[in-house]
């Protein structure tokens, strides 16, 4: 809120200084430290789509005489564009700092994740699912869903189309998936639909989890046995 520059922030108002040394408000010791001569200026506020000032845009020593009304206009037009600017950058920062999270949630998952556009090419792979699936995640993003489940995994295939068809999620308990070394493994697989901020299909999504022997023996033993003992028989090799 300090000097001229601060009351076209505060107040929301042009500031038109024709002589900027009559001003108490202007500071001349800028001046002294750098040898310039400040003759007149005039400061607007950089407001932000609702209103509020973000910053302040000043330009000083019009060649032809003190600044017009018609400088305003013009320099009120340039404002908009600054303030466009700084919102665009603004919003750039949140949607990286949202997909680095995003990013980051997705690394951590021990469940593998697959993420297919609307045109049914895999959009994303998340550590765990490459390592599910035994393949990099640039080998099989860009690829359709088609071409890296059909032959292996059809049911895969036929589980996204009813999906699709439907908007309903497609569960699959303690399948054997075929991976693209050859190997099997058992997984759970939960198939969801993806939709757009207008509420309008725009993709699926892969949920795999890796289910290994002692998994299995721990799920299925658990719903008889109380959870100290299912890690104990565990523990001794389930002898």
């Amino acid at each position: 809120d300090a000097g001229i520059a601060g009351a076209a922030f505060t107040s929301g108002k042009p500031q038109n200084i024709p002589d900027a040394y009559a001003d108490p408000r202007f500071n001349a010791e800028v001046d002294r430290r750098s040898g310039y001569r400040t003759r007149n200026l005039l400061c607007l506020p950089v407001d932000d789509r609702y209103g509020g000032p973000v910053g302040v845009l000043q330009v000083l020593n019009k060649r032809s005489g003190p600044f017009t009304p018609h400088d305003i206009r013009l320099l009120r037009t340039f404002s908009s564009h600054i303030a466009i600017s700084i919102a665009n950058a603004r919003l750039f920062a949140d949607v990286l700092e949202l997909k680095n999270y995003n990013e980051s949630i997705l690394k951590s998952l021990t469940n593998g994740v697959v993420t297919i556009d609307a045109e049914g090419r895999i959009e994303k792979v998340n550590e765990a699912g490459a390592r599910i699936l035994a393949g990099a995640e640039g080998e099989l993003t860009g690829k359709t869903a088609e071409a890296v489940f059909a032959n292996s995994n059809p049911w895969i295939v036929k589980s996204l189309d009813y999906v699709a068809q439907t908007g309903k999620t497609d569960f699959h308990a303690d399948v054997d998936l075929r991976r693209r070394d050859g190997q099997t493994v058992s997984v759970n697989l939960n198939v969801a639909q993806l939709l757009s901020i207008e509420d309008v299909p725009s993709g699926a999504m892969l949920v795999l989890e890796g289910i290994t022997r002692e998994k299995r023996v721990r799920t299925t033993v658990a719903r008889y046995m109380a959870k100290e003992v299912v890690d104990r028989l565990l523990e001794q090799g389930g002898e």
